[in-house]
């Protein structure tokens, strides 16, 4: 049984596309299941990281205006003049 080349030609053409289309859909799959992991991720590890990092510059802020305010008092002791006083 001898097939035209044609036939042949088109028997790879085919078994391509269904090759392609194997590999789309197991794509879409790991796709899928790495969506999965990262919004476990959002949900879990950035709101901890949100809050750390809210707690870090509400510290700094505060430490910062303590700092101010410590410089202002020592400055109304000494008698030197500050802005606004």
């Amino acid at each position: 049984m001898h097939f035209t080349i044609g036939l042949k030609i088109f028997g790879i053409a085919v078994g391509l596309l269904i090759l392609m289309a194997a590999v789309a859909l197991l794509s879409m799959r790991m796709t899928r299941i790495v969506d999965d992991q990262l919004v476990i991720i959002d949900r879990n590890y950035f709101p901890t990281s949100m809050s750390r990092s809210l707690i870090r510059s509400t510290l700094t802020t505060m430490s910062r205006w303590r700092g101010s305010m410590s410089g202002l008092s020592r400055c109304r002791r000494s008698g030197v003049a500050t802005r606004g006083s």
